[in-house]
């Protein structure tokens, strides 16, 4: 919300307003990602990099905090810092991260991790771009196996499909 103009305090409190009676109505369904991709839908690409840049920024830091041995607020809730990175439940912003790179692999990811090929149907009728197509996916994925939607099961479900970078990606965050 900072990328709103403070000149026009209006239109921030509005916003302000609009997100969290968002939140109330959807609860848990209420990410991070879907705020994104809805910034994107609506060609609002500079917030969205601001959103991100503020991530970017968070993790430097808590990268920083763990090199001085410092305890870690997990902000963002991207990964939890009591576990193995592999053993850390997947987010919103892992998903968010490598939507894009996953691509037109979509549907052999989804059908590694286990999902249904009538469920890969409704996405693919539901969503034309395979950025959308893959966070639907892993977002389907992450509420079927709840907290057992770890990174080490997606890594490993990017190596079976031949996707290192992605994989690279994902240990870059």
């Amino acid at each position: 919300m900072d990328t709103i103009d403070a000149n026009h305090s209006d239109c921030r409190e509005v916003a302000r307003k609009m997100l969290l009676k968002w939140k109330q109505k959807k609860g848990k369904e209420a990410t991070v990602g879907i705020l994104l991709i809805a910034l994107e839908e609506i060609e609002r690409r500079d917030v969205v990099e601001k959103l991100l840049d503020q991530r970017d920024t968070m993790e430097k830091d808590q990268a920083s905090q763990r090199r001085s041995g410092m305890k870690v607020q997990q902000r963002y809730d991207a990964t939890s810092s009591d576990k193995p990175f592999e053993q850390a439940p997947v987010t919103e912003i892992h998903i968010w991260s490598i939507r894009v790179a996953v691509g037109a692999e979509w549907r052999h990811l989804g059908a590694v991790l286990g999902l249904e090929s009538a469920l890969m149907d409704n996405i693919d009728a539901d969503h034309s771009a395979y950025r959308e197509k893959a966070w639907k996916v892993l977002q389907k994925w992450k509420q079927k196996e709840g907290n057992g939607a770890t990174v080490g099961i997606l890594i490993n479900a990017l190596e079976e499909i031949g996707r290192r970078d992605v994989i690279e990606k994902l240990r870059d965050m």
